[in-house]
């Protein structure tokens, strides 16, 4: 018994650093089957650069999956991206700033009264980041900074649904072929389904290998 607790605790204390949250991009506007389409993964952090020394920030990164279409083009990737926040912060602008690491030349825009344009069938969301459909992401990659050192930035107070939908996040992903059609294409994209964290992963199996231990130390007793 005190080796299953040794290994479960150990296994918590992993879990405990396990900072990631990803969501799978598997729902689509135009009736695609198959997916998911791609993944949205937040990381809580810190980031330094000339301006910033280990900034509080969350990353984001959104990964459209090429392997999910039956082709795709030379401009394939995210021509636009959707999420919101709950931070609680009165002035969220004048608490974070946004570093785009990839690529460059993306707007990012944000409404916290009356939120930003919708995407496809899933609403309007509070953030959103676009191109100018000549420079798509795949993937798009960028951090939210916390300017306010009395402000504890976390992924988890952007992997919410905003006021009017249900979706945490959108994204417009285009140039790619279905069923092997030589015309490209385009759709939006959502979330629904959280994917199992590799630490609750680690816990899990920890647990199992902690009670095959146990059942085999008993058998030869």
């Amino acid at each position: 018994m005190k080796t299953i607790n040794t290994i479960l605790v150990a296994a918590a204390l992993l879990l405990a650093t396990s900072q990631a949250d990803a969501y799978f991009l598997n729902l689509n506007n135009e009736g695609l089957t198959g997916g998911p389409w791609g993944e949205v993964t937040l990381t809580d952090t810190t980031y330094s650069d000339l301006i910033y020394t280990n900034a509080d920030a969350v990353k984001f990164l959104v990964d459209p999956f090429e392997s999910a279409f039956s082709g795709i083009g030379d401009n394939f990737g995210l021509q636009t991206f959707f999420f919101n926040e709950n931070t609680g912060r009165s002035n969220l602008m004048g608490d974070i700033a946004f570093i785009l690491t990839n690529p460059t030349g993306w707007t990012m825009s944000y409404s916290a009264t009356s939120e930003e344009v919708g995407s496809g069938p899933y609403g309007k969301f509070e953030f959103l980041y676009a191109s100018d459909g000549n420079s798509r992401a795949n993937p798009l990659e960028f951090y939210i900074l916390s300017t306010n050192t009395d402000f504890n930035i976390q992924a988890s107070q952007f992997a919410v649904t905003s006021p009017n939908t249900e979706y945490m996040f959108a994204a417009h992903i285009a140039d790619f072929m279905v069923d092997g059609d030589e015309d490209l294409t385009s759709a939006k994209f959502s979330t629904a389904t959280p994917v199992p964290e590799p630490g609750t992963m680690l816990l899990l199996g920890a647990g199992f290998l902690g009670l095959a231990i146990y059942g085999k130390r008993r058998k030869n007793s």
